[in-house]
């Protein structure tokens, strides 16, 4: 464990299976977030009990949950669910992509969402295959070095972007006043250290502000 956590700063890239992660939670992991990291969790067969923010869901695999920075979650799986948790620091992993793609990837996280891919199998067993190969990868006793992480875990969540772009009727959204809670949250966790104002953080929508 003490290995992969030491990874996870060079490489900003984290990728670990259903069943090892939540075996040793009794297949409950508890309500928590993440200030600077995302992930993206692909259930590819069993069931799942999400909760994004104030959304809830149950549905069967496969499936993929997107959890940006801030977003308070919790998962209840069975003994039989199987997956992958990718988890990055998405500024780094996006810093390792063109411009076009970032674009996509970027859209991919604006909110929380939980997409039902029963209908769409194939990008389900395409997102799996990447991220059997990114675990393949992550494994390696170089991988912290190496960028072949990042570049994998790019590919992995454009393949998704795109796939997804058109899955909108089964997003699952947090309301939107836990949606700006979200962005207040991160945007002060990000900041404090600037010793911004309180008048600087007063903004309608919660943007970043640009003080001279």
């Amino acid at each position: 464990m003490a290995k992969r956590r030491r990874r996870l700063k060079p490489t900003a890239v984290h990728i670990e299976d259903i069943q090892s992660r939540s075996r040793k939670y009794l297949w409950r992991i508890g309500t928590h977030r993440h200030t600077l990291l995302s992930q993206c969790v692909l259930v590819t067969a069993g069931p799942v009990t999400v909760t994004l923010d104030d959304a809830h869901s149950a549905l069967a695999g496969p499936a993929v949950m997107i959890i940006p920075a801030g977003t308070v979650h919790s998962f209840r799986f069975r003994a039989d669910t199987l997956g992958s948790v990718l988890t990055v620091d998405l500024s780094r992993v996006l810093s390792m992509a063109a411009p076009a793609h970032q674009t996509p990837i970027e859209a991919l996280f604006s909110k929380p969402r939980v997409i039902d891919l029963r209908e769409d199998p194939q990008l389900a067993e395409r997102a799996g295959q990447l991220l059997e190969r990114l675990a393949h990868e992550f494994a390696q006793p170089d991988s912290g070095a190496a960028p072949v992480g990042g570049w994998l875990a790019c590919c992995v969540l454009w393949v998704l972007a795109l796939g997804t772009a058109g899955h909108g009727g089964s997003e699952i959204h947090s309301s939107r006043d836990a949606e700006r809670l979200r962005r207040f949250r991160h945007l002060i966790e990000s900041q404090y250290l600037k010793h911004w104002p309180v008048g600087a953080l007063r903004t309608p929508s919660v943007a970043c502000p640009k003080p001279a």
